[in-house]
């Protein structure tokens, strides 16, 4: 979260411990800074160092309350007490500030006080079980993408420019309470009501869409050759077919409207893997950028990737390349 609100402009101060160093900062001393996850993780932001004795929580409050306009937290529930910068005793110190806390189940409620990390959030939400592919045997293994933490952290960063935006009016801070397990779940809304109301259980999907179709990666022609393939609408599907018609396949009538296709997802994936496996990945990319508009939607995207991918100059090591945001400047 802070590193979005960093990417975007905000000037940003991590509190580390030197008791125990970040995770991604690795074993060896002599990579303290370096280590490419770290420097991915915390690009951009300014660090500073402390003990976290107990002489040391007046200046600590000072320092994040008074000169702050919001104060990320993740720690468990109960440190941010004992520093005595919770809440009640922070806003005292600084009405005006914000703070976000970001636990995975909320500052309230009988699982308050759990400790959770991105995997183990998935779990109480129901991603673990969704998280694999329709004609699998076994249960999902544990998904090293650790998806609450990413959507936690784009969505904190906007609720706290909403309270930010919020403040010029009111001229007066609040407390975020950030769950990651809300936010998890609240992208799942069409699953939990396939089972409230629809009363079927839900499945897991693996790379189709639910509103897509055809959708997904198809194997081409060569060794392990894959392309990605994703189509929206009716528009899309007439040249999607007309390039598939130039080779001699003709679409059945089981696929003529949106609806039918997605209801016969295994069928069209077989058709169009039909395609796929007489072409090059390359090849099916061109055919899809035939007309003047998708081929200025290419051009932008790649635009886009360019633009990502900022020169940066780090103190350590020099220059690098390494992924970054698009900002515009009015």
């Amino acid at each position: 979260m802070a590193r979005v609100l960093c990417e975007f402009g905000a000037e940003v101060i991590r509190c580390e411990t030197r008791l125990r160093g970040d995770g991604h900062r690795g074993e060896d001393p002599k990579l303290w800074n370096k280590k490419p996850d770290f420097m991915k993780l915390q690009r951009g932001k300014e660090i500073f160092h402390r003990q976290h004795a107990n002489a040391e929580r007046p200046r600590a409050r000072q320092r994040a309350g008074e000169k702050s306009d919001v104060l990320v937290e993740n720690f468990g529930l109960g440190i941010l007490e004992k520093w005595g910068l919770d809440w009640p005793q922070l806003k005292e110190i600084n009405p005006r500030i914000i703070l976000i806390r970001v636990k995975g189940m909320g500052c309230t409620g009988p699982h308050a006080a759990d400790l959770t990390y991105g995997p183990n959030v998935g779990n109480t939400m129901g991603t673990t079980y969704l998280w694999n592919y329709p004609d699998a045997t076994t249960a999902t293994a544990e998904p090293r993408t650790q998806h609450p933490d990413f959507m936690g952290g784009v969505t904190g960063a906007f609720g706290v420019v909403a309270r930010l935006i919020q403040r010029k009016k009111s001229g007066r801070g609040q407390w975020i309470d950030s769950a990651q397990q809300e936010i998890g779940a609240s992208l799942l809304g069409p699953r939990y009501l396939e089972y409230t109301v629809n009363k079927r259980e839900p499945s897991p999907e693996g790379n189709r869409s639910l509103i897509a179709a055809p959708y997904g990666p198809y194997q081409c022609k060569g060794d392990d050759r894959w392309c990605v393939i994703a189509v929206y609408t009716d528009d899309e599907w007439q040249r999607f077919r007309a390039a598939a018609g130039k080779i001699g396949l003709k679409a059945e009538e089981r696929f003529a409207t949106h609806l039918q296709r997605v209801r016969h997802k295994e069928e069209l994936d077989k058709w169009v893997t039909s395609w796929t496996l007489q072409h090059d990945p390359y090849e099916v990319m061109e055919h899809g950028t035939k007309s003047r508009r998708l081929r200025r939607r290419r051009a932008r995207r790649r635009r886009s990737v360019q633009a990502r991918q900022a020169i940066r100059r780090h103190r350590l090591l020099g220059q690098l390349t390494r992924a970054g945001s698009r900002r515009r400047r009015d």
